[in-house]
């Protein structure tokens, strides 16, 4: 069955639409979990920057082995921000510590973590 084409733009896009509307003391994260790759649509780091110009921290998930790496590194402000899990399953088992490194003010550092540092 054909969903239609993965389309992470258009994910970064509406996360950039709805930013205007979260409450204005709390820190603005947007959290991206992809599986593959960009098939269509707009270069990411266009839609990256309008996050970015609106002050928001984006993380990414890679699940698996087809997210393309290098073409998700544009939405993040460092490779810190990116966490690569091998399977769904592998997302199950580490999302607490996902949750907790996303939780932690900006400097602190884990030496479990799974990055791509």
């Amino acid at each position: 069955m054909n969903l239609g084409s993965r389309r992470i733009d258009k994910a970064l896009d509406y996360a950039s639409q709805i930013v205007p509307y979260s409450r204005k003391l709390l820190p603005k994260i947007v959290v991206l979990l992809t599986a593959g790759r960009q098939e269509l649509g707009y270069p990411l780091d266009v839609e990256a920057k309008r996050l970015r110009d609106q002050d928001v921290k984006t993380y990414i998930v890679a699940i698996g082995d087809k997210p393309n790496l290098n073409e998700l590194r544009p939405i993040v402000r460092d490779e810190e921000s990116v966490f690569k899990v091998s399977s769904f399953d592998d997302l199950q088992r580490k999302m607490l510590p996902i949750a907790q490194e996303l939780g932690k003010q900006p400097g602190e550092c884990s030496s479990e973590r799974d990055c791509l540092c």
